[in-house]
C-alpha cells in the first residue's frame, strides 16, 4: 500500500471513529478496533465517489439509530456531513446506498457488533456489578427477512401462515452482558428436517 493510500486510510478509520465519538479520553474511544474497520474499508467498493465501505458502514448505524429506520434519513446524514466538508453534495436517491449497503460482508458486521459488545462488558465499572459478578444471559430473538425467494428457501415461513402472505423469519440467540446489554456473542442457523424448518441454535 503506497504511503499516500496508508494516510488517507488513517483520516477515514480517523473520521469513522470520531463521528461515534471513539476519541481519545472518551469511554467508547476503543470499541471498534482500526484493524477491523480497515477489514470492512477493504471488503468493498473503495473507489465509489460517495459510499465506500466505511461511510456506509457510518450511514448504516446512523439508519439503526435514526427515529425512523429510514435509508433517506441514512443518505440525509451523509449529505450534511459532505456539505460540511465542503465536499460536493450526494444526491438524495437511496439507490446508491442501499446497493453499497448490501455490499457490507455480514461477518464483519457480526464481528463489529461482537467486538464492540465484549469491550463494553471488559469495561464495565463494578458499581454494575450483580454482587461483584460479571453476568451473561442467554437471549433469542426473531427477524423479519425481505420477502425474497431465496430468503424463503432458507428461512421459510412458519406451517401456519398461509403461502404468499407474511415474511420469511430468521431466529437468533446470543450471549447478552447484564450490566451493559451489548451482545457478546450471537449466531442463527436454519436447517430442514422432512420437509420442515428445523432451527439449531449454537454459539461460537
Amino acid at each position: 500500500m503506497r504511503k499516500s493510500n496508508r494516510i488517507s486510510l488513517h483520516l477515514h478509520i480517523r473520521a469513522v471513529k470520531n463521528t461515534f465519538f471513539q476519541i481519545a479520553d472518551l469511554p467508547f474511544k476503543n470499541l471498534l478496533p482500526d484493524s477491523l474497520i480497515q477489514t470492512i474499508h477493504q471488503s468493498g467498493n473503495v473507489r465509489d465517489t460517495v459510499f465506500t465501505p466505511l461511510i456506509t458502514l457510518k450511514a448504516f448505524i446512523f439508519q439503526v439509530l435514526s427515529p425512523t429506520g429510514s435509508c433517506k434519513e441514512a443518505v440525509a446524514h451523509i449529505l450534511m456531513e459532505r456539505i460540511n466538508y465542503d465536499h460536493p453534495a450526494n444526491s438524495m436517491n437511496t439507490g446508491a446506498y442501499c446497493k453499497a449497503r448490501l455490499r457490507l460482508l455480514i461477518v464483519h458486521l457480526k464481528a463489529a457488533v461482537t467486538s464492540s459488545g465484549q469491550m463494553l462488558h471488559q469495561q464495565t465499572s463494578n458499581n454494575w456489578l450483580w454482587k461483584g459478578y460479571q453476568v451473561v444471559m442467554v437471549d433469542g430473538t426473531t427477524l423479519l427477512m425481505p420477502d425474497t425467494e431465496d430468503n424463503q428457501k432458507v428461512y421459510p415461513q412458519q406451517n401456519a401462515q398461509k403461502p404468499g402472505i407474511g415474511f420469511p423469519i430468521v431466529r437468533m440467540v446470543g450471549l447478552v452482558s447484564l450490566a451493559t446489554g451489548s451482545a457478546l456473542i450471537m449466531n442463527w442457523d436454519c436447517i430442514r428436517v422432512e420437509g420442515q424448518a428445523k432451527h439449531r441454535y449454537f454459539l461460537s
